[in-house]
């Protein structure tokens, strides 16, 4: 498999995997050198939402043995920008992932044209700095 080693790299590896008529939630596990051990759909939503568990998430990674994650979702909405919602779970589960010892390396928010990654976007460097954890 191919190693992870940009925004673009999570993109190619779900772009034609994921569906953009209804809201999915997908996970990749990562091996220590990048590479995808596994990548499955966790949640389907429908047009406008998709409900999100951290549990089921870390469930996943735990099950295959991840050394980090991603996750990536659809908006059918058409558009790639992240909503406050996707940026507060993708917060928390940044937090849950680094106390666990498994930590989210990116979050990418899919349209059918293009997309948003919230590592790119600085969020995940803004959080690295937080002292007190606030789930």
């Amino acid at each position: 498999m191919i190693e992870i080693e940009t925004s673009h790299d999570l993109e190619t590896l779900v772009r034609d995997k994921i569906r953009f008529d209804i809201e999915e939630v997908w996970v990749i596990a990562l091996s220590s050198r990048l590479t995808p051990l596994a990548v499955e759909m966790i949640f389907r939503g429908h047009a406008t939402g998709c409900p999100i568990h951290p549990r089921e998430i870390f469930r996943f990674a735990l099950r295959e043995g991840a050394v980090s994650i991603a996750l990536a979702h659809s908006h059918p909405s058409g558009s790639s920008e992240p909503s406050f919602e996707d940026i507060e779970i993708t917060r928390r589960l940044f937090l849950l992932g680094k106390f666990l010892g498994i930590p989210l390396i990116d979050h990418l928010v899919l349209s059918q044209t293009d997309f948003t990654s919230l590592a790119d976007e600085g969020h995940f460097s803004q959080w690295k700095k937080l002292r007190s954890v606030r789930f």
